[in-house]
């Protein structure tokens, strides 16, 4: 209503005003992470916003900001770190909401552990471990790799089988950060080699073939060859259950010495060479 204060009827005229409500900033986080760890961020504004700008308190990192409506962040140092959110509606109006101490990072542990031998025989297969990490190890978990587990610190296994064995180590702090750390080990069995010094290649089926013997080696690495009296190489082979039949060429051979000679690796591939000789008797 307006009046000029001369007697002039008053005049009038109506307007619509429309306020429209400013955002509330909010956003959910998880409070607390392993360093390095990655933060994943949800936008819980209302109403909904149109733009984001996050600040993660990360001044040393390469992205301390973001425009997305739903982030993540790397944390890389331990630390707290105070996380900041302003968002703005489609009519320019803003809210902001600032969280101190929104992330924790917590130092991951380092898992390592020694091993007294990383190599033993089936006979006297007890090994000692002895733990190392470090960044306040509160738990242990050990995994001996044969199914069997302990949780003690330093601990002593004794295995009842042969070959290569990895050992793991899970560590874990007060936090809950944990690590790994694996080591392998090797059981060998007890090496045998045996060759008999005569057989008789007549087709009784008793002693018919000649070749070697044995246990706790790699029978896959494995050759053995028979050289007559002049040094001339007359039979070879490289499977185990392949004997000599006595034969040169398809032929029988004369009776007599005859010289051998077997190379045959361990399950480490270390070469063992054997030679002897044979008597063929008919």
């Amino acid at each position: 209503v307006v009046t000029d204060g001369c007697g002039t009827p008053p005049a009038s005229t109506n307007a619509t005003v429309t306020v429209t409500p400013s955002p509330i900033a909010n956003f959910d986080s998880p409070p607390a992470g392993c360093a390095p760890f990655i933060a994943l961020f949800e936008d819980l504004s209302s109403p909904e916003p149109v733009s984001w700008e996050w600040n993660f308190g990360d001044p040393d990192s390469n992205n301390n900001t973001s425009t997305e409506q739903n982030p993540s962040h790397l944390y890389s140092e331990i630390g707290v770190y105070d996380v900041s959110l302003t968002v703005t509606n489609a009519e320019g109006c803003s809210s902001t909401l600032v969280t101190s101490g929104a992330i924790e990072t917590s130092p991951t542990p380092i898992a390592d552990f020694d091993v007294d031998t990383n190599q033993a025989n089936i006979l006297n297969a007890t090994f000692n471990f002895t733990d190392n990490s470090s960044g306040g190890v509160t738990t242990w978990d050990w995994d001996f790799g044969d199914g069997d587990f302990a949780a003690e610190q330093n601990p002593t296994h004794t295995y009842l089988d042969t070959g290569v064995i990895v050992v793991t180590l899970n560590v874990f702090n007060a936090q809950g950060c944990s690590a790994s750390s694996i080591e392998r080990i090797f059981i060998s069995p007890i090496r045998t080699f045996y060759v008999p010094n005569a057989f008789t290649p007549d087709e009784d089926q008793l002693n018919d073939g000649f070749r070697a013997y044995g246990e706790g080696y790699d029978w896959s690495n494995y050759q053995i060859t028979v050289f007559n009296r002049w040094g001339q190489r007359i039979f070879q082979a490289n499977d185990i259950e392949q004997g000599w039949p006595g034969t040169f060429k398809g032929e029988k051979v004369k009776a007599g010495i005859y010289t051998w000679q077997v190379l045959v690796a361990d399950f480490n591939g270390r070469i063992y060479p054997f030679s002897g000789y044979v008597m063929l008797i008919p």
